[in-house]
């Protein structure tokens, strides 16, 4: 389905003060607690009232946000200058935006549920173009397909739904596969229910935070340690330099025939097997 929350979101945020701070939401509060550093360069995704960018702009003062809705960004732009705050507000689709070289956090509350499925694609591969520069470290929480909202409104596709305005609801171990297989290292993730709730609803959400790392530092952080591993042992005892061959090693203990076997294997890792 092609998505267009525009209307409803300009119209949701005309409403709002643009004189006083939202207060930030808990995602939020908990990214800037345990994974937002001080020399950070964050990219916002979808920043609305800026909740969570003006929050974490206290520790960080690198940072642009960017959203559809040009009456957020217009009112986010005018708080900043009154309080004398740098950060950028672009009105921008993210894949009209040109990326920096510096970004190495990506952060994006409630907004991978308001795209479509194709657009999640364009999303993954957006996250792939920034690696290319450094490591980058990306924060999502969203809805999951396990929200009870997703038995209300109208059906306009396999977990999708139309009430004042598009949701799709994600089906996190499909997600989690899409990352995984184009290079993404979670490190923190959990999925369930009061991380946002209000007096009118209780969310089911997954938090997720992952890493994509460029090429040379996969290779010289994940690969050649290995290698050198490989390296040592080998000049300890050159029969080990033959791959699956039976050897006598006096430092490990022995199998049932006296024997081990030590498997090389392609991403330079080894296994210790018994052989019987």
């Amino acid at each position: 389905m092609l998505v267009n929350n525009k209307k409803y979101w300009n119209s949701y945020y005309s409403k709002s003060d643009k004189n006083k701070f939202s207060r930030p939401s808990k995602f939020g509060i908990f990214f800037f607690k345990k994974f937002l550093k001080k020399d950070n360069y964050l990219l916002e995704l979808g920043c609305g009232n800026g909740r969570d960018t003006f929050c974490f702009y206290r520790k960080t003062k690198n940072i642009v946000s960017i959203d559809e809705s040009l009456q957020a960004i217009n009112k986010n732009i005018l708080l900043a200058r009154k309080t004398n705050k740098n950060i950028k507000f672009l009105n921008c689709k993210f894949e009209n935006f040109t990326i920096k070289k510096k970004i190495n956090i990506v952060y994006a509350r409630f907004f991978l549920h308001a795209i479509n499925l194709n657009q999640e694609n364009k999303l993954i591969s957006f996250f792939i173009k920034i690696k290319k520069y450094c490591k980058v470290k990306v924060a999502l929480e969203f809805r999951t397909n396990k929200d009870k909202l997703l038995e209300k409104g109208k059906i306009v596709g396999k977990n999708e739904r139309f009430t004042n305005h598009y949701r799709r609801f994600i089906d996190v171990n499909k997600f989690l596969k899409k990352i995984k297989k184009n290079g993404c290292k979670i490190i923190y993730m959990k999925q369930g229910t009061n991380f946002s709730k209000t007096k009118d609803e209780n969310p089911h959400l997954c938090r997720i935070v992952f890493e994509l790392w460029k090429k040379i530092q996969h290779i010289f952080l994940h690969i050649f340690p290995w290698m050198l591993l490989n390296f040592f042992i080998t000049k300890r005892d050159p029969l080990k330099q033959s791959i699956h061959k039976n050897f006598s090693d006096p430092y490990l203990p022995k199998g049932p025939n006296n024997s081990d076997k030590l498997f090389f294997r392609q991403n330079y890792y080894f296994k210790l097997d018994k052989v019987k």
